[in-house]
């Protein structure tokens, strides 16, 4: 009986890598296929990178028989089917993680990959690819930022589109007699790298990757995979989550709750960090996400619970008197004409303390200057705040309490310095 490589599999055919050859192959029903390596509920009996048993089936083609036991198995999950998992590729050992670095880094993409290859026992690779599309400062900050992947045995390499010889036999020499799944982002590049990595001619137009396309190499292979944003990944328990965030786990045994969530509780050693410039906001929410994204696909694995210490501001009306930040001044919630008091009626400011109005989710906690008003739809002035330390713009109703002299210079304002002379006003206008 003849072994081979599943190279590709598309419905009911499939490409077989044998001997040095792609033959086309048929796939039986799910039924009548030996498979000693898929799970009960496996809806792919034979994913790309499977040893398979052939027979010659008489028609020139070969019939799969038979999938041998598998090594490895790389699975992502379905947002849309929680609980199920989608195999990408079988009896890999490496995943090589390609990073686009002109997209935002805080997707949360790069840490589910990582984990994803954990657990199926991989080593991970991370490419940060186009390195010559972006600014030398851009780069830099790169090349410290994923410095931590470092505590979980991720090696980062840097390539580009144009310069390769700096970057290609390195990465080359890396990968060499290792069976690599590629995976990444539309558009990240994926494709045009594997080319270069195999010294393959590079199509003027690449299309699309649609279905994991597997590629030969002299001693090992490379699978190239389908774009996709999210791993979306079965939750993610709090021991795979502290080797990526390794300072974050170190300051929550100082926070006064044991289950804080670093959002809205008060004496959180992570905020009290982030305020000082210490921590990085966007690390704090990154991680919050992937918590949150585990805890929707709901399979039992256990996260750090989270609480509310305090009313539902997004539902319920906030009446709680506090000491305006700014001026000092006691504001209580009487006089406002309004179910929230989010602002100090005597200096107009406010405390980024909202990401979304009444959440007290935000992790800035910084002071928010009135810099702005403008109108509603129905006439109503509202606020514009801008805050001091993250520079995030908000907007508030005004309370009937105001300062009316205050929201008035506010409003006049740009009329005081306008971007023209006022000598070239004239009656026909500008």
């Amino acid at each position: 009986m003849t072994t081979g490589i599943a190279a590709g599999v598309v419905q009911r055919h499939a490409r077989i890598w044998v001997n040095g050859t792609m033959v086309p192959c048929l796939l039986p029903g799910t039924g009548s296929l030996k498979n000693q390596a898929s799970r009960e509920d496996d809806k792919r009996p034979v994913v790309v990178g499977d040893t398979v048993d052939l027979a010659a089936s008489g028609t020139h083609e070969y019939i799969v028989q038979g999938v041998q036991p598998r090594q490895t198995l790389l699975e992502r999950g379905n947002r849309k089917q929680p609980g199920e998992r989608i195999p990408v590729a079988a009896n890999a050992d490496t995943v090589l993680i390609v990073r686009d670095i002109r997209t935002p880094w805080d997707s949360g993409f790069i840490e589910q990959c990582v984990t994803a290859a954990r657990r199926a026992g991989l080593q991970a690779l991370l490419c940060v690819h186009k390195t010559d599309l972006a600014a030398p400062s851009i780069v830099a900050w790169e090349q410290t930022h994923w410095q931590y992947l470092a505590a979980v045995n991720v090696e980062v390499h840097f390539s580009s589109v144009q310069d390769s010889s700096h970057w290609l036999q390195p990465l080359q020499r890396r990968l060499a007699g290792h069976k690599v799944v590629i995976v990444g982002p539309p558009g990240a590049g994926k494709s045009t790298l594997l080319a270069a990595l195999t010294a393959s001619e590079i199509p003027s137009q690449p299309k699309p990757t649609t279905n994991p396309s597997l590629q030969p190499t002299a001693n090992g292979w490379f699978v190239d995979t389908p774009g996709f944003k999210d791993m979306a990944l079965a939750p993610l328990a709090d021991e795979e989550l502290a080797p990526l965030f390794p300072h974050i786990y170190q300051l929550q045994d100082q926070c006064h709750f044991a289950t804080c969530t670093h959002r809205h509780e008060p004496h959180c050693a992570v905020k009290e960090a982030v305020q000082r410039g210490e921590l990085g906001r966007e690390t704090v929410v990154l991680l919050q996400r992937l918590r949150a994204d585990g805890a929707a696909e709901g399979t039992g694995v256990t996260v750090q619970p989270k609480q509310r210490n305090h009313p539902d501001y997004t539902k319920e009306a906030c009446s709680e008197s506090f000491t305006c930040c700014h001026c000092g001044s006691l504001v209580v919630p009487e006089a406002a004409g309004t179910r929230h008091r989010n602002h100090c009626p005597h200096c107009l400011c406010s405390t980024h303390v909202d990401d979304k109005p009444g959440d007290r989710a935000s992790l800035c906690g910084g002071v928010m200057d009135p810099v702005s008003v403008w109108v509603r739809k129905d006439g109503e002035w509202a606020l514009i705040h801008r805050c001091r330390q993250c520079g995030e713009l908000h907007s508030n109703r005004i309370a009937a309490d105001d300062n009316t002299m205050l929201l008035l210079s506010l409003a006049v304002k740009p009329l005081s310095s306008p971007p023209f002379p006022l000598s070239s006003l004239s009656l026909g206008g500008v």
